[in-house]
C-alpha cells in the first residue's frame, strides 16, 4: 500500500513538473526570446525545479529507505510478497504478458466499470431506490442553489469548453493509470469477489475515474442535462455508501452474535478449549456483498469467545481432514496431528438464526442507534433479540 502511494505521489510530481515546464516555455515564447537548445534547457529547468521543490522530491526517497531499513524484506509465509511479476521464480515471458494484461483489464473492469454498475444493481432493493430518488432531488436543488447567480458555463465558447473537458479526460486517464500500475506490476488488481479485501487494490483509482466521468458528462450531454446528471451521479455514490455501511455493519453485528453464542458453548463445555471447529454458515446473506470468510476469521471467533488461542476454526468442506494441516503450520506447529487426534478434536457447528435469514434496513437502524448511543451490553442484547443468531453443535 505504501509503495503504491509513493508511485502515485511520484506521478503527481511529474504532472506538476510538466505543468511548470509548459508554463515556462509559453512565457519564453511570449517574450519573443529565441528558443534555447531543448535538451539543455529542459535539464537546467529540471535541476532548478528539483532544488526548489527538494522536500517534495526527497520525501518518497527517504520514506522508501526508512521503510526498507526498519521493516526489512518479507519473510516466512510472506516471502515474495509484492514481488514484481517479472521476478517470479521460473516465470516465462508468456506468463508475464498474461499477468500484466489480465490484471490491467481487471483494474479497468473492477476499478472503473464496477463502481458505476454496482450502485445501480442495489436499486432493486426498494428502500435504496427510494433513498436514491430522495437524495437526487435534494442534491439537484442544492447544487442549483449553489451555482445560481454565477457565470453560466454557456458564456464560454464551445471550443474553450471542449478543450477544458478534454484536458479533464486525459488527466483522469493518466491518474487512473498511475493508480493501478503499481498493483499490476506485482500481480494484483481490485476484485470484489471472494473475501472482498482485494478491493483495496483500487484505492487510488477514484480520483482518475471521477475526472473521466465528469469530462464525459460535460462533453457528450447537452448543457441543460449537466445539473441533473451531476446530481444523479452524486446521489448514486451516496446511496451506495449508505448500502456499504449497512452491509458492513450487519456483517459485524452477525459476527458479534456468533461470538456471544460461542462464548456460551465454551462456558457450558460443549466445545473444548483445543477444539477444531468446522463451521457451516447458513446466513451468507449477512456477509458484506456475499464475501467468503477465511479460516483465520473463524479462528478469531473462537479466540474472542474462549480467550484462548488453542481452538482453531475452519470452513466446513468435504476434504476437511486433508486440508487442515496449513492451520497448524500457520500457528508454528511443524507436524500435522494424526487423523485420530483430528477426529477427537473436530467439532461441527451450524451458524443459524431463528429470526431472519437475511438482514433488514429497519433492524440496521435500530442496531446502529444502540451502537452509537448505547453500550456494548445493550448492543449485544439487542443483537440477540433482533437477529437471534445461534451456533448449533450437532450431537456426534
Amino acid at each position: 500500500m505504501a509503495n503504491s502511494f509513493l508511485f502515485f505521489y511520484g506521478g503527481f510530481l511529474l504532472l506538476l513538473l510538466a505543468r511548470d515546464f509548459s508554463a515556462k516555455r509559453k512565457g519564453e515564447s511570449v517574450k519573443n526570446r529565441p528558443p534555447p537548445h531543448f535538451t539543455l534547457y529542459a535539464l537546467r529547468f529540471i535541476a532548478k525545479w528539483a532544488f526548489k521543490h527538494s522536500l517534495l522530491v526527497l520525501f518518497p526517497v527517504l520514506f522508501y529507505i526508512a521503510e526498507k531499513s526498519l521493516l526489512g524484506e518479507p519473510y516466512g509465509i510472506y516471502k515474495g510478497y509484492n514481488l514484481f511479476v517479472f521476478l517470479y521464480p521460473g516465470v516465462s515471458i508468456q506468463k508475464i504478458i498474461f499477468l500484466l494484461t489480465d490484471r490491467t483489464w481487471q483494474s479497468i473492469a473492477y476499478g472503473f466499470f464496477w463502481p458505476v454498475l454496482a450502485p445501480i444493481s442495489i436499486l432493486q432493493r426498494k428502500i435504496f431506490a427510494v433513498l436514491f430518488m430522495g437524495i437526487s432531488i435534494f442534491l439537484y436543488f442544492l447544487i442549483r442553489r449553489c451555482v445560481s447567480g454565477k457565470q453560466n458555463e454557456s458564456d464560454a465558447s464551445p471550443i474553450a469548453q471542449q478543450g477544458l473537458y478534454t484536458k479533464y479526460f486525459f488527466a483522469g486517464c493518466v491518474l487512473f493509470i498511475l493508480g493501478f500500475i503499481p498493483y499490476v506490476l506485482v500481480g494484483e488488481s481490485p476484485n470484489p469477489h471472494g473475501h472482498g479485501f482485494d478491493m483495496r487494490h483500487g484505492l487510488l483509482l477514484p480520483l482518475g475515474s471521477a475526472l473521466i466521468i465528469l469530462a464525459l458528462i460535460r462533453i457528450f450531454l447537452a448543457v441543460k442535462w449537466h445539473l441533473s446528471a451531476t446530481a444523479g451521479i452524486f446521489a448514486l455514490c451516496i446511496t451506495f455508501n449508505i448500502f456499504n455501511y449497512y452491509s458492513i455493519d450487519m456483517d459485524s453485528y452477525k459476527q458479534l452474535g456468533i461470538i456471544e453464542s460461542l462464548r456460551s458453548k465454551f462456558e457450558a463445555h460443549v466445545i473444548a478449549k483445543d477444539a477444531i471447529v468446522a463451521f457451516h454458515d447458513e446466513l451468507p446473506l449477512y456477509n458484506w456483498r456475499g464475501r467468503k470468510l477465511e479460516d483465520f476469521e473463524y479462528t478469531a471467533y473462537l479466540y474472542e469467545a474462549s480467550g484462548s488461542d488453542e481452538a482453531l476454526g475452519t470452513l466446513w468442506r468435504k476434504d476437511l481432514y486433508f486440508d487442515t494441516s496449513f492451520m497448524f503450520t500457520f500457528k508454528g506447529v511443524q507436524e500435522r496431528p494424526r487423523d485420530e487426534e483430528l477426529k477427537q478434536r473436530l467439532v461441527y457447528a451450524n451458524i443459524v438464526s431463528s429470526s431472519l435469514r437475511a438482514p433488514t434496513f429497519t433492524n440496521w437502524l435500530k442496531l446502529k442507534k444502540t451502537d452509537l448511543f448505547g453500550n456494548q451490553k445493550e448492543l449485544t442484547d439487542l443483537i440477540k433479540n433482533l437477529l437471534a443468531i445461534n451456533v448449533i453443535i450437532p450431537s456426534r
